[in-house]
């Protein structure tokens, strides 16, 4: 991500299905810790991941404007320390990075979430509240921007896609790697094609 994509992110004012706002508050704080767990496991479920803005203020309006993060509650985040805690609920593992950024004289920080690497994560234990229940898989949901456990099977199979896709694409992947090769439906269309020129000729 560039400085100015991440700038665009705090400028779009709006939560979205990749993209939810936070108010300035402190990692040692264990509810908004969980939260931010939380919609660490939902957006690794949806397709490209998303972000969390830390330092967004919302509105009467439901609208969000840049507030900035404190510095007290910016040097209680710490990537590896996220990173450990949140291992203690993610099964199997998330990626995410933590990025700081400064934007018209204010500080963000802004958490980058990765979708799943092979199969949908799960939340493997409870949390100290109702934010985190074992055995729940969350996503976001597409009629409002918020972290929800999975409701029902739209969501699951939308879930089921991105694995499924991410499955043929490390079939394919392994049979390359020992040399076996397997047509695709559009290498057979070709190949179907080139013969039918050919009688023509």
């Amino acid at each position: 991500m560039t400085e100015q994509e991440l700038v665009e992110i705090i400028k779009l004012g709006r939560e979205e299905q990749n993209i939810e706002y936070k108010s300035s508050m402190p990692w040692t704080d264990t509810g908004f810790a969980e939260k931010i767990i939380r919609t660490i496991l939902s957006m690794s479920n949806i397709r490209d991941g998303g972000f969390i803005l830390i330092g967004m203020e919302e509105q009467d309006d439901g609208s969000y404007v840049p507030a900035g993060i404190s510095s007290t509650d910016k040097a209680t985040f710490n990537e590896d320390n996220m990173a450990d805690k949140t291992s203690e609920f993610a099964d199997p593992y998330v990626n995410f990075y933590l990025w700081p950024l400064a934007y018209d004289g204010k500080e963000f920080l802004i958490v980058q979430v990765n979708e799943f690497d092979e199969i949908p994560v799960i939340c493997k234990k409870d949390g100290t509240t109702t934010n985190l229940v074992r055995g729940k898989m969350y996503t976001r949901s597409r009629r409002k921007p918020e972290s929800i456990a999975v409701p029902g099977q739209t969501e699951m199979r939308e879930i089921l896609d991105v694995a499924i896709e991410k499955g043929i694409r490390k079939f394919f992947s392994r049979t390359a790697r020992i040399g076996i090769e397997v047509e695709t439906p559009d290498s057979i269309n070709e190949n179907k094609f080139d013969e039918q020129i050919k009688d023509l000729s």
